[in-house]
């Protein structure tokens, strides 16, 4: 029970004053019948305080009036909790976000959060919509919002467990915000609009170790949903230091002078970390790079480093020293050497320097990316093959090289002639 105005409550302290005035009332006894007072003197009547209570059901009676105004005044209200009807979906809105990412293969987090995904699970109540997914680098649906609806309510926490019972971490990194976002954005999805139902609450219960380097891009400028909280239940390792590998996204390979490649990377140390000296073994296409380096990685910062590795063997960067290792081991494959024809038209012989077949070699060098194949034919239109839309086909027509006009010459050359 609630009150409106709860300050009227401050009134019942009067019920004091009646007991008051019960207590200090002025009395007088009983007149008794005598037969003259001729021969007494005047007295006034004595007041005495009363030492005991006297009719008590008056009393009893002022002070109830007293309380009563003061609940009048106060307005009480009484709320009824209304159980929702399964069948018309007014219950709670509930996602279950679970990380999937490999920080939880480090010791029992993934026990510990299969734990807390089940009573979160069984808490839901039998007109609740729970629905479930699962992130990394990107979300995964498990149990959708429209299959929970579809399922009877009898049948939804049987689905739950089935479904949370199949869940594996992976190997990716955790992209929390992107999921966060594209989980809120499911709730209006599930509703049609994203106004909620009156009465429904809508949630998501994020299960997650909250492990440094999650990727939170895009959570500050977007709008958040109206009336769309978000509870944390946090699963905790015993060890909490860790140091990682990452590969560098945008210069993650460079090709050096000698046509190695130079492969850049990041190493990491948490904030809290007991150890900063490591070991970054090289396994694979090593050229000049020693099989063991020496890192010195404080706590809490990082450190951008580069191996040079052969352009034609896949290699393996391993870190050792680290207590949690699922972040400690990176792989590099070399990309494919893409081909790409060039149709030389002319019969120009590729070693004389007079002609644009010579330079036409020359100025197609093969990198590691990209190696090029020049193809001569004959100068007749028919027997030239049809390019195909997908590949990267060059048409060269040959002719003489460019030369400069002597300066005998006194007019520039006609539009129709050729160089």
């Amino acid at each position: 029970m609630s009150f409106l105005a709860p300050l009227f409550l401050v009134g019942a302290v009067a019920v004091g004053l009646p007991i008051l005035f019960h207590m200090i009332r002025k009395t007088i006894r009983e007149k008794q019948v005598f037969s003259s007072l001729m021969f007494l003197l005047p007295t006034p009547p004595k007041l005495t305080r009363q030492s005991r209570l006297e009719n008590l059901l008056l009393l009893l009676l002022r002070c109830a009036v007293v309380i009563l105004l003061a609940l009048a005044f106060a307005r009480p209200l009484i709320q009824k909790g209304v159980d929702p009807d399964p069948a018309a979906g007014a219950g709670r809105q509930v996602a279950l976000l679970v990380d999937t990412s490999a920080s939880m293969r480090r010791e029992d987090l993934w026990a510990q959060a299969l734990e807390k995904a089940r009573t979160l699970a069984e808490a839901a109540g039998p007109g609740d919509l729970v629905a479930l997914y699962t992130y990394d680098r990107h979300l995964h649906p498990v149990v959708t919002f429209e299959r929970a609806r579809t399922t009877s309510p009898a049948e939804r926490k049987n689905l739950l467990r089935e479904a949370i019972a199949g869940l594996k971490p992976g190997w990716g990194r955790a992209d929390l915000g992107p999921a966060v976002i594209a989980t809120a954005e499911l709730f209006e999805s599930a509703t049609g609009t994203s106004t909620p139902t009156p009465g429904a609450e809508r949630r998501i219960e994020l299960v997650s170790d909250l492990a440094e380097g999650s990727r939170l891009d895009g959570l500050q400028g977007h709008e958040w949903p109206r009336d769309l909280k978000v509870s944390l239940n946090r699963v905790k390792p015993k060890l909490t230091t860790n140091a990682g590998l990452q590969l560098l996204p945008e210069r993650g390979a460079e090709e050096a002078a000698d046509g190695a490649t130079l492969l850049r990377f990041r190493a990491m140390n948490a904030s809290d970390a007991q150890r900063e000296q490591f070991h970054l073994r090289v396994r694979g296409g090593a050229t000049n790079t020693p099989a063991t380096l020496d890192l010195y990685v404080p706590p809490g910062q990082s450190r951008a480093l580069s191996v040079s590795l052969s352009g034609t063997e896949p290699a393996e960067l391993q870190l050792e020293g680290d207590d949690a290792d699922f972040d400690n081991r990176v792989s590099w494959v070399p990309p494919l050497q893409e081909a790409v024809r060039i149709l030389y038209v002319g019969t120009d012989a590729p070693t004389d320097p007079n002609r644009s077949a010579y330079y036409l070699q020359r100025a197609f060098n093969p990198t590691r990316h990209r190696r090029f194949e020049i193809l001569p034919s004959s100068s007749r239109r028919a027997s030239w093959p049809r390019p195909s839309p997908r590949g990267f086909g060059r048409w060269l027509r040959g002719a003489a090289p460019f030369s400069m006009p002597s300066r005998t010459q006194s007019r520039p050359p006609s539009r129709g002639s050729r160089r």
